[in-house]
């Protein structure tokens, strides 16, 4: 018995591990690094134009926000994406008594296709790609440059 209780707990810490670094790894993506700033302050300038306190706010105020981003014409995946940083950030600032409650708990979020609308490559995405051909051996780099070269052509 003893040991079935110790194996569990071995077990709980590994997955407590494993769950926090996890966490600590999904701000590491640099697609992480750079939305979400810009989400918080694109947040954080639409309060200040609406004379909002960004720690006195409603779960109405955040769906006005979306409602904005929707009549400025952002997508879906942005948008979803900006209220779950907002989401993201005002539990965190629950858990450390900043606030009581949290506004944007129930927020509502646009559905999002699971398939991307984007057809292709961006210019800086296929200049990435171009670099990274030009690394690797020289079979991988002729493959990988010559549809990019008929794309551009």
């Amino acid at each position: 018995m003893r040991y079935r209780q110790r194996s569990s707990n071995l077990r709980t810490r590994s997955w407590c591990r494993n769950e926090s670094r996890s966490r600590r790894s999904w701000l590491a993506t640099p697609v992480a690094r750079v939305s979400y700033p810009t989400d918080l302050r694109i947040f954080a300038g639409w309060c200040h134009d609406h004379d909002l306190n960004l720690f006195n706010l409603k779960r109405a105020h955040l769906e006005l926000f979306g409602r904005w981003m929707e009549q400025e014409g952002r997508m879906a995946s942005t948008i979803a994406r900006r209220l779950s940083t907002l989401s993201s950030f005002y539990k965190y600032c629950q858990i450390e008594d900043i606030i009581t409650k949290n506004p944007a708990a129930n927020v509502r979020r646009p559905k999002v296709d699971c398939e991307s609308r984007t057809l292709g490559l961006d210019r800086n995405e296929l200049g990435a790609l171009l670099v990274q051909a030009g690394l690797g051996d020289v079979r991988d780099g002729a493959l990988m440059t010559l549809p990019c070269w008929r794309s551009t052509g």
